[in-house]
């Protein structure tokens, strides 16, 4: 518990201070903003995305796995409840700030 709640790592994930300062630093046009979630969903579709952003053309990309296939999978481990509590508590207002800067649904997030 110390470890995941620990102030090093804890600021890795404080979305609304890090997407603001790149905001002061770069123009819009130069972000791309991707959710793991919508990754998960469909990879192909999100690495287009990533290719248009970059003024990349998709088709000499090479082959990638099949859709769906998880790649690098690290076995799956249950978070224990006090620390999903913790986390929640810590990130709800980077949840929040989230979902109005994308006008989106992150309910799943805290589900």
């Amino acid at each position: 518990m110390r470890v995941v709640l620990h102030p090093e790592i804890l600021i890795r994930g404080n979305y609304e201070a890090t997407i603001k300062a790149w905001e002061q630093h770069y123009p819009s046009g130069q972000i791309l903003y991707l959710f793991h979630d919508d990754i998960e969903v469909n990879q192909r579709e999100q690495l287009q995305g990533v290719c248009r952003f970059l003024g990349v053309d998709a088709g000499k990309l090479p082959p990638a796995s099949q859709d769906g296939q998880r790649v690098n999978v690290a076995p799956e481990q249950d978070m224990p409840q006090f620390v999903r509590d913790a986390l929640l508590q810590h990130y709800r207002s980077d949840i929040a700030f989230l979902e109005k800067k994308f006008d989106r649904d992150l309910s799943q997030w805290v589900d």
